[in-house]
């Protein structure tokens, strides 16, 4: 189960913010606050788990390690998403382009 967090989070994350990223410009602000929030998200996940990765061992509870390693690149693009969703609603934008008055 770890193995398919981890290919999630170097390979399946990547390939749909590929995706969203296509026709940037044409996207509506909230998809735009989404999309960053979730890139910057998954760069710092991702920077955790290799922090984690090359960190010494022995002061490492064993499954705190794996999962950090296995698991980081997707739980931070899921914090990154939810901090993206919270400015979006904070900003007022919706999926149109419209903020509050």
């Amino acid at each position: 189960m770890n193995e398919i967090g981890f290919l999630v989070g170097l390979g399946g994350i990547p390939v749909v913010l590929l995706a969203v990223a296509h026709n940037f410009r044409r996207r509506t602000p909230a998809t735009r606050s989404l999309f960053w929030g979730s890139l910057v998200g998954w760069g710092l996940g991702l920077t955790a788990a290799l922090l984690c990765l090359i960190a010494p061992v022995e002061g490492w509870d064993g499954g705190l390690r794996a999962g950090a390693i296995y698991w980081g690149a997707v739980a931070g693009t899921g914090l990154g998403f939810a901090v993206g969703f919270l400015r979006k609603t904070a900003a007022g934008l919706h999926g149109d382009g419209v903020g509050e008055p």
